[in-house]
């Protein structure tokens, strides 16, 4: 397992759309981008987290999703 902290370089830590979701920024790329289907997505190096892409290529198929919630 790996850990992104936020660098502090940017505020680009998440944008929500009817189109995509989207984590991170900065740099031409975003962190993780899945698009509104939620069956593809592309990932890259971003300025936000520092990350190296998440996967082997840009763009992927997503095959399992896993989503978690929390209450206050």
């Amino acid at each position: 397992m790996r850990f992104y902290p936020w660098t502090g370089a940017n505020q680009l830590t998440m944008l929500a759309t009817s189109e995509s979701i989207a984590l991170g920024g900065g740099g031409g790329s975003f962190g993780l981008y899945l698009e509104d289907d939620f069956g593809s997505g592309s990932t890259g190096h971003c300025e936000t987290f520092m990350n190296e892409p998440l996967c082997s290529q840009e763009r992927f198929e997503v095959h399992t999703l896993e989503l978690w919630g929390f209450e206050l």
